[in-house]
């Protein structure tokens, strides 16, 4: 089958298995594309076995910030994926860390919306932080907020996804952005599925502190699909070939357009949030609009979200 440009390999007939063996590097999204919440997806565990039998390079990388790469490494294990190191796996947490010494070496103090993988990241590169699962369960009245006494040592705040997110680490962070910090997001999705339903992520906090601290400074994304995460995979520690990679995820606005930003080829997964109607959507707008190549921003447009490939699921790669 075919959108327009767009192989939707449903059957993976034995003309395409050469998409296999095309690549040396695997670059995968974690949730929806090996697992669903905490299920494996079936046949993730064989085309794992299947690409490393076949001495593929395998990367993880994923835009959840709540565990870090050593916690993920202990995820992968424990719901039976074989030989996950943590030097395979990248966070939008260990981004944001690496942007931060990276880039801004002089922040060593941040207040942190997120969860304690978030936090970890940071404290690996050196930097003190405040909040964190710390202030999940505060409060904060209005006479208590007008009387609040900011750290003035606090140089950014960095913001991942927060299921204890409250008004307490809202108006922190607001306070902090109007002192003039920056504003560091490990991502900025704006729902995952779950369930039956979407839930709302990142973008939604992101969403809020940008309102509540109108003026403050630009939020700043580390993860997919953004240039800063293409660069460090780029980096000489991973030294990816871009046409010698495979992008594999199950978003579109993510992990589709991070791996055409980033110069690889792309595989769309429909075990997690994108649908065929979302590629016949995103190939039929770049189509009427060959122009429109935003692959910039908060919301990527044009041909950046158009996949090369498109998998009903992953285990169509096994022989």
């Amino acid at each position: 089958f075919f959108f327009a440009d767009v192989l939707v390999l449903m059957a993976l007939p034995p003309s395409v298995r050469p998409l296999v063996d095309d690549y040396d590097t695997f670059v995968f999204d974690c949730d929806g594309v090996l697992w669903s919440g905490s299920h494996p997806i079936p046949g993730s565990f064989e085309v794992l076995r299947h690409l490393r039998d076949l001495g593929k390079r395998l990367l993880f990388v994923t835009n959840n910030s709540g565990k870090s790469r050593q916690q993920y490494a202990a995820k992968f294990a424990s719901l039976g994926f074989e030989g996950v190191h943590r030097e395979q796996i990248i966070t939008s947490g260990s981004a944001a860390a690496v942007y931060l010494a990276q880039q801004h070496p002089h922040v060593k103090k941040v207040y942190v919306i997120g969860g304690a993988g978030l936090v970890d990241e940071l404290k690996e590169r050196g930097i003190t932080c405040l909040g964190g699962p710390s202030d999940t369960g505060k409060t904060l009245t209005e006479e208590e907020f007008g009387r609040l006494p900011p750290d003035p040592t606090v140089q950014a705040i960095v913001v991942g996804h927060d299921f204890g997110f409250s008004f307490y680490k809202l108006a922190m962070g607001c306070v902090y952005l109007q002192q003039g910090a920056l504003f560091i997001v490990t991502n900025g999705d704006a729902a995952d599925r779950a369930g039956n339903w979407l839930m709302p992520v990142n973008g939604p906090q992101v969403a809020a502190l940008t309102s509540g601290a109108k003026g403050c400074s630009p939020p700043v994304v580390c993860g997919k699909p953004t240039s800063i995460l293409a660069d460090q995979i780029r980096s000489p520690e991973y030294g990816l070939d871009p046409p010698r990679s495979l992008m594999v995820g199950d978003r579109l606005d993510t992990d589709i357009a991070f791996g055409n930003r980033c110069g690889m080829p792309t595989l769309l997964t429909l075990t997690g949030v994108s649908t065929e109607a979302d590629v016949a959507q995103a190939e039929d707008e770049a189509r009427k609009d060959p122009t429109l190549d935003r692959d910039e921003g908060p919301e990527p447009r044009g041909r950046v979200l158009v996949p090369t490939f498109v998998l009903p699921t992953l285990s169509a790669l096994l022989p």
